[in-house]
């Protein structure tokens, strides 16, 4: 059977009958941390740039999908973009960490425009995150994940497409030949380069949003009868033919059914891409079980991944988005600041002659202990003032698979993230309602809520009541009518 039939015969099968309930908790808790990060990347200035022209392009006064922490509406397509670039906004959004992807920031947002639009139920949104996982990570492992990366692409942006038709087309009620057509469509809407990592700019946080975009496209577009290539991934000019260099397609259909991807993901705890974060682990525990500073470390060695040393070993002091990618930036403000608070990546901090003065004193390199997998490594080596060699070696960091997050770990972190910019009130209703969405017969208290709402169902007008054939006319109506005669 050609894989892509099979992998999408399978997406459209899923069922919340079908599925072992914790990975529909699971959904549960990655959605809450999502939707928490997505609110708080909707403050930053690229995000408020996507937001406008958003609205420009795709507002909508009546019906539409909410626009997290906003007070407009958006058709569908439009939403998943907003809010998925919010929720990649500022590297905090889950990862799988295997395939290199951030499937939440996509899914997520793509699920929920959805899901509003039609009036879905909360198990039909689960159910839609879970696939939208699935599809994303088993394609982004097909694909040949390091070796995609390294070529130049991004996959959130590339493979993401797919995870968001995926979730669509369950919302929408696609069988299979339509869900062959929905992933067939989303191959032509694959996009995202990596030179941002190289020489920064914004560009990066709207490709999470534009990949849930165009999934949501696909999905709608295979819903109405347009049609795509159904060998689409697998194909002599398919996606991973084309995209792909040392491909394992095994990865699109072994396993299905018992290895499920929503079970590896990473909840993130720092600020900083997910290749740096067992390092940052490292230099804490060190810190402080020892008393590390700056000013007693003669020399810091790092021993990681070799997509670390390509990829992130650069001066974190020329952007936010350098800082955000580079492992010299995240040893030093590791030493120097509270590294769990986003807040610490701004300008004034690039600006610390601290910084820049340690990122000197740090090397790294290449070692075979840590293979990219799915579960990343680094060994921290410290030279102090005094000659003393202290070592940690970390595998698996805080929040991936290793050390997993749990449910009071995602709800500390969506109150962190929301605060001050959700109302209080609405902001432990959220993560109320999300506790609870599989009984929820729609979304639509929950997504009035993430939009600034109170949660409570809007009053219609009352219809105007007729008396043969007449509309009653208010006391006002019927004085001004017998002035006028």
């Amino acid at each position: 059977m050609p894989t892509t039939r099979e992998l999408a015969e399978f997406t459209a099968a899923m069922s919340a009958k079908r599925l072992p309930p914790r990975l529909l908790d699971l959904a549960k808790r990655y959605s809450l941390d999502t939707l928490g990060v997505a609110i708080y990347g909707s403050t930053k200035p690229w995000s408020k740039i996507i937001a406008a022209q958003g609205r420009a392009t795709g507002a909508s006064a009546k019906n539409g999908a909410t626009v997290l922490a906003a007070t407009w509406r958006a058709t569908a397509p439009i939403a998943a973009l907003v809010n998925g670039s919010f929720a990649h906004a500022f590297e905090l959004d889950d990862v799988h960490d295997e395939s290199l992807l951030h499937p939440g920031t996509v899914v997520v947002p793509a699920a929920l425009a959805v899901a509003e639009d039609v009036r879905a139920s909360g198990t039909d949104f689960l159910v839609a995150v879970v696939a939208g996982y699935e599809v994303m990570s088993r394609i982004g492992l097909a694909v040949g994940h390091v070796h995609h990366m390294m070529k130049g692409w991004h996959p959130t942006g590339t493979n993401g497409a797919f995870g968001a038709a995926a979730a669509a087309g369950k919302l929408l009620g696609l069988n299979a030949e339509q869900m062959i057509h929905a992933l067939g469509i989303a191959g032509s809407l694959c996009g995202g380069l990596t030179e941002f990592c190289q020489t920064g700019g914004m560009v990066k946080r709207f490709h999470a949003g534009r990949a849930a975009e165009g999934g949501v496209q696909a999905a709608y577009l295979a819903k109405a009868g347009l049609t795509g290539p159904t060998t689409v991934l697998e194909g002599k000019y398919g996606y991973l033919a084309c995209y792909g260099e040392k491909i394992e397609p095994r990865w699109l259909t072994e396993g299905l059914g018992r290895r499920y991807m929503i079970d590896e993901i990473t909840v993130k705890p720092y600020a900083c891409c997910s290749d740096l974060h067992a390092a940052i682990d490292g230099i804490l525990q060190l810190k402080e079980q020892h008393g590390l500073s700056t000013d007693n470390i003669r020399k810091l060695e790092i021993e990681t991944t070799e997509k670390g040393v390509e990829q992130n070993v650069l001066d974190g002091t020329t952007s936010i988005m350098a800082a955000q990618y580079s492992l010299l930036f995240a040893m030093a403000a590791a030493l120097l600041y509270d590294i769990r608070d986003p807040r610490i990546y701004n300008d004034q901090v690039l600006k610390d002659p601290r910084i820049k003065a340690f990122q000197d004193k740090i090397t790294v390199r290449a070692h075979p202990d840590f293979p990219y997998g799915a579960v990343l490594g680094s060994r921290v080596i410290v030279t102090t003032m005094d000659s003393r060699e202290l070592k940690v070696t970390v595998m698996g960091a805080r929040g991936s698979i290793k050390q997993p997050a749990t449910q009071a770990d995602v709800e500390d972190k969506f109150r962190r993230l929301t605060q001050g910019v959700l109302p209080a009130q609405a902001v432990e209703k959220v993560r109320t309602l999300m506790a609870g969405i599989d009984r929820l017969s729609s979304v639509q208290p929950l997504a009035r809520l993430l939009g600034g709402g109170n949660g409570k169902a809007r009053a219609r007008p009352a219809p105007k009541r007729k008396v043969a054939g007449r509309k009653v006319r208010s006391p006002k109506r019927r004085a001004r009518l017998k002035r006028a005669a």
